[in-house]
């Protein structure tokens, strides 16, 4: 399984990819995952939001345990209005992340910033990134 498998299977957990209620109390659609290539050009991910996932690179490790890094995107509707609920999103996944500890061989999460100001794209979608370091046992006795 690839290190995005793994924080899906967190982020499903938590109910993070299943349709949710925005700070405003008002019913949300799931967003949609994307793993490794974000593209948010394509024709299924028109009107709706985004769960991007990427490894960013090693943090280096020993030989039981990976430190790896790991982005993790929301990016809202193509409207500036939805700015809040991505940021609102975003945060309440950092929280989960603080809280969360031994998932699927990750033995333990580090964020490293909190969820981002927020951005746009080029398409106009507000857009947070949280940025963690997830340590995972590699198995080996």
């Amino acid at each position: 399984m690839i290190i995005e498998e793994d924080v899906e299977l967190i982020l499903t957990d938590g109910g993070f990819l299943s349709s949710f209620t925005n700070f405003k109390g008002n019913a949300q659609p799931a967003p949609i995952l994307q793993l490794i290539t974000f593209d948010e050009d394509a024709a299924y991910v028109q009107g709706k939001r985004i769960l991007f996932i990427r490894e960013g690179g090693g943090g280096g490790g020993s030989r039981y345990v990976q430190n790896s890094g790991v982005s993790i995107v929301f990016a809202g509707l193509q409207s500036k209005a939805d700015a809040a609920i991505v940021k609102d999103f975003a945060d309440r996944i950092f929280t989960y992340l603080l809280e969360t500890r031994e998932k699927c061989g990750i033995i333990g999460i580090d964020p490293l910033t909190g969820a981002s100001p927020v951005m746009y794209t080029d398409l106009g979608r507000p857009v947070v990134e949280i940025q963690c370091i997830l340590k995972i046992d590699r198995g080996i006795k």
